[in-house]
């Protein structure tokens, strides 16, 4: 199919669509308390649950370019979807800290970094003059599933329990994954900016460069404080400060 037979725009929207349902993995605060009241986990150990999502999702993003070569854009991204959906899915049914940290740490955290960056990327290049413009729109997508997800979630887990909360906020994703990888197409690069991204490391290569590594630290110790907040923002202002449900609302927000 010719690239100027497609309307960007369907891209652009498939792609919102897509990262709002990515994007709903920052609500996991409001999970913490619930699955402690449930369980008698200690509150600390399943906050951890949202440091190993981090940790995979990071991870999944050096090879989701190679997962892509070998299934195309639109059936790489449904199949993250379906994944992270029965990951969530799957959370209902769990009942030990292992099954937690397997089910919403890895399976949903891999699942949702290989979308994120393989659409973000697709959408960037089909919008070659526009990148900031464009990157922007998706990561304001991604973090509106958030936005959008704390009243759902919340609903979902003070109406029918934490564990048919998973069971539904699963469903939801599943569906919106798939629906967004719909209208997506892989962009096509052309060959003259092909011939100048003689750059392009592989994982392997990369590894051995130092630069990685530096970013690495650079990236690790600016971000580490602010995803331990994620996990635990609404303990931290229900419990310590005392903030109504309200201002805790406006504080994840704010942290968003």
């Amino acid at each position: 199919m010719k690239q100027t037979s497609i309307n960007p725009l369907l891209i652009v929207l498939g792609t919102i669509i897509v990262q709002i349902g990515l994007g709903t993995i920052y609500t996991w605060s409001l999970f913490n308390q619930p699955l402690v009241s449930k369980f008698g986990w200690n509150l600390n150990s399943v906050a951890i649950t949202f440091s190993i999502t981090s940790f995979s999702l990071s991870f999944s993003t050096l090879f989701a370019a190679k997962l892509q070569k070998k299934l195309g854009l639109r059936k790489l991204i449904a199949t993250a979807g379906i994944v992270l959906g029965l990951g969530l899915i799957l959370s209902s049914q769990i009942s030990s800290l292992p099954l937690l940290y397997l089910l919403a740490g890895v399976v949903v955290g891999y699942a949702d970094g290989t979308a994120y960056i393989t659409s973000l990327s697709n959408l960037i290049k089909w919008f070659p003059n526009r990148k900031g413009l464009i990157s922007g729109i998706s990561v304001s997508a991604y973090g509106m599933g958030s936005l959008i997800f704390r009243y759902i979630n919340g609903n979902l887990i003070d109406n029918l329990g934490v564990s048919q909360a998973f069971l539904y906020w699963g469903i939801i994703v599943l569906l919106l994954v798939l629906i967004g990888s719909f209208f997506l197409r892989e962009a096509i690069v052309s060959n003259t900016v092909t011939e100048t991204l003689h750059n392009d490391y592989t994982p392997r290569e990369m590894m051995r460069t130092k630069q990685v590594y530096l970013l690495f630290f650079m990236l690790f110790t600016s971000c580490m404080g602010g995803l331990y907040l994620i996990s635990m923002v609404k303990d931290i202002g229900v419990q310590l400060v005392g903030l109504s449900a309200y201002s805790q609302l406006l504080s994840e927000i704010s942290l968003d």
